[in-house]
């Protein structure tokens, strides 16, 4: 006898033995049984599944079958089939996960037709693999209506509701992924067919609108500085010639739209010191190369500027890459990034790229005013210790190897700001916990050798030591719960930043139980 049920989100089809008592009375026992006491039992099996078989919480996965054989004692109790069946479902999830590699983007999961389960590391790595997926076969995999959001709902996997939470949640990211599925080789379907141009045109305007460091009142379409002019005529050349984007792409031109802006700034972030209508602007103007970029007056001979860096060191103009890897450091002075929730902390000029981005200036000073009282040496170790910090806070600026010799660019705007910072830290803060003896050494366990009351305070807040991790577009500080400070946080100042156009990244806070650092304990 077979019986088909929907058990929560489960398609469940019952094969009975031949000799089960009759059909009626047995149908409607497990139809009953089916609904509320089972579907109780079975939650939490998913997550305790995922847990065993060594997936991320996070993790998205997509089973097509499950064959559990459940065998119960003649008079069973329903609390006994609950229990087995539950059991019985825990334990074919584990072994059926357990043979499934976890994909982490597009282009290795989901590929094999006949797989039994698929596993993604995130909800994104799924909804990449889905458009890959799209762009390769033209039609979703069979794992694609499986997959669930959050509340347990079926996931809208439509393309254009996949890019706007992309764009939504992540703009860096987004341009990323974007980006790498605009780089696989083209076939008949290519990115241009996945949207409409009714579709397209509102996610190119958001994106320009999310990574623009412009403010949005400025919309109206300003003239790039001298300093990008090379970088921005280098990016439309190479995207011209690009065969999915280029000139000679068979997708409409609105359709690329989105990808085209997503490639540009992927390759070169520093073209988001341009406003949304600029941006916008060089992606429509691909369609004429002979056209010359928008321009308010004819610009001198750009002089020759360093090459972005990446909080690493490492030169990346044209990283196409989805994913990068996420990369972790133990700062001291992560008290910098709470600047993010305080005006001190100056924005970006809007008139050329940042090689020395004012925050990054700021930054620098306030290390060095709280770094004078140590040796050459241990200064420059110190300053060495937080350089992806800098790196992170100033994304444009090349600093050079040796931070014990940098310089602010412009001396006096970040003496202002760093006056002006001064004049907002609470007189109440206090030191975080083993700070200052990491810094300053054992014999400042309590006080640092500074000379007065602001630079204490300054101390107070910047030395924050903690681990900082960070990959293309989100920078995730945790501190140990013993660094919650009371001034600061009835001020505001350890409230999560969140998209910062100027850093390019997600900015988050975090306060867990990590160690304060190798060899150190909390006093």
């Amino acid at each position: 006898m077979a019986i088909a049920l929907r058990i929560a989100h489960l398609h469940t089809q019952l094969q009975l033995p031949a000799d089960t008592p009759p059909e009626g009375a047995t149908e409607d026992w497990l139809r009953e049984l089916s609904q509320r006491p089972l579907a109780a039992a079975l939650a939490g099996v998913a997550e305790r599944a995922l847990a065993r078989a060594g997936l991320p919480p996070e993790a998205v996965v997509a089973v097509r079958r499950l064959d559990l054989r459940l065998k119960l004692a003649e008079g069973a109790s329903d609390g006994a089939l609950l229990q087995a069946w539950s059991q019985a479902l825990e334990q074919a999830l584990v072994l059926a996960l357990g043979r499934t590699p976890l994909a982490q983007g597009a282009g290795n999961g989901g590929d094999d037709a006949t797989a039994p389960a698929v596993a993604f590391a995130d909800a994104w790595a799924a909804e990449t693999a889905h458009l890959g997926q799209l762009l390769r076969w033209g039609e979703p995999a069979w794992w694609a209506q499986r997959l669930l959001d959050g509340r347990g709902e079926p996931l809208d996997l439509a393309p254009a509701a996949i890019l706007r939470r992309w764009i939504e949640r992540h703009p860096a990211r987004a341009a990323a992924s974007m980006a790498a599925l605009a780089e696989r080789p083209a076939t008949r379907w290519g990115v241009g067919a996945l949207l409409t141009d009714e579709e397209a045109r509102p996610l190119a305007q958001a994106l320009a609108l999310r990574l623009s460091q412009r403010p949005a009142e400025g919309l109206a379409p300003p003239e790039p500085g001298t300093a990008l002019r090379a970088l921005l005529e280098a990016q439309r050349e190479r995207l011209g010639r690009h065969p999915q984007l280029g000139c000679g792409a068979s997708a409409p031109a609105a359709r690329l739209e989105p990808w085209r802006l997503a490639a540009l700034l992927h390759a070169q972030p520093s073209l988001a010191q341009l406003s949304a209508a600029t941006l916008r602007a060089l992606a429509e103007g691909l369609e004429n190369p002979a056209a010359p970029a928008p321009a308010e007056a004819p610009a001198p001979t750009p002089r020759r500027e360093p090459a972005p860096s990446s909080p690493a060191g490492a030169r990346v103009l044209e990283s196409h890459s989805e994913e990068s890897a996420r990369q972790t450091a133990w700062i001291h002075a992560g008290g910098l990034l709470l600047l993010l929730n305080h005006p001190a902390l100056p924005a970006p000029s809007s008139d050329e790229p940042p090689q020395g981005s004012p925050a990054g200036d700021l930054a620098l000073l306030a290390l060095q005013r709280l770094l004078a009282p140590l040796g050459a040496g241990e200064r420059a170790a110190a300053l060495q210790r937080e350089r992806p910090l800098l790196a992170l806070l100033a994304p444009d600026r090349a600093w050079p190897e040796r931070l014990d010799l940098a310089e602010p660019l412009e001396p006096a705007a970040a003496e202002r700001h760093l006056a002006l910072l001064l004049g907002a830290i609470p007189d109440a803060i206090g030191f975080a916990p083993g700070a200052l003896r990491q810094v300053y050494g054992p014999a400042h366990g309590a006080t640092p050798p500074l000379p007065d009351q602001a630079s204490h305070r300054l101390a107070a807040l910047l030395w924050r030591p903690g681990l900082l991790a960070w990959d293309a577009w989100e920078i995730r500080l945790s501190w140990p719960l013993a660094s919650v400070d009371g001034a600061l946080r009835r001020e505001g100042w350890d409230l999560d930043p969140g998209w910062q156009p100027a850093l390019r990244r997600v900015v988050r806070f975090h306060y867990g139980a990590e160690p304060l650092g190798p060899g150190e304990e909390t006093p």
